[in-house]
């Protein structure tokens, strides 16, 4: 892992549980807490078990900034690809490096992004439903850093590769 003093550290990992985009009460976005982050309940591999994790032809890529300055707002990408997927969809969080990996800075939703704040405070972003692509998916989203430097701050994000068949078969987790 690479980490940078008031920096970020992007950990891309499938662990979403972003059950049956096509058709589930999941197209329109993912359940808090499914990042794979320290503290986040449950995993991918509970609903999507055709495929390993990570073993399909795509991924999912945050074009964020490399450092943060303490009370700046950035928005920045999140792209899930897959050029075997029908629909997309995608959760990110950002903690601390404390002990509890408490939740750093704040989200808010770019207008007309797709996207959604969830959890109690809300402290993730997902999609509001599952779009189509091509090949991927972008999805804007707007985070603003902690008023203070607290230090090492680490993005999780998974996303969802789906097939929209009505069930998880062929969805890829990334």
């Amino acid at each position: 892992m690479i980490s940078f003093r008031r920096g970020f550290l992007f950990i891309a990992a499938g662990v979403t549980c972003l059950v049956l985009l096509a058709g589930s009460p999941f197209s329109n976005g993912a359940p808090a807490a499914r990042t794979g982050a320290p503290g986040d309940f449950g995993d991918c591999t509970q609903c999507h078990r055709e495929f390993d994790l990570n073993s399909g032809p795509g991924d999912i890529r945050i074009n964020a900034p490399d450092v943060y300055e303490p009370g700046v707002t950035y928005e920045f990408t999140v792209v899930v690809s897959d050029p075997n997927a029908l629909r997309f969809g995608f959760e990110i969080t950002a903690k601390d490096g404390t002990v509890d990996f408490s939740p750093a800075g704040s989200w808010d939703i770019v207008g007309g992004s797709g996207t959604q704040l969830v959890g109690i405070p809300p402290s993730y972003v997902t999609h509001t439903n599952a779009p189509f692509g091509s090949v991927s998916e972008s999805f804007q989203v707007r985070w603003t850093a902690p008023a203070t430097d607290i230090g090492d701050i680490t993005f999780y994000a998974a996303g969802n590769g789906a097939t929209n068949v009505g069930s998880t078969d062929g969805d890829q987790i990334y």
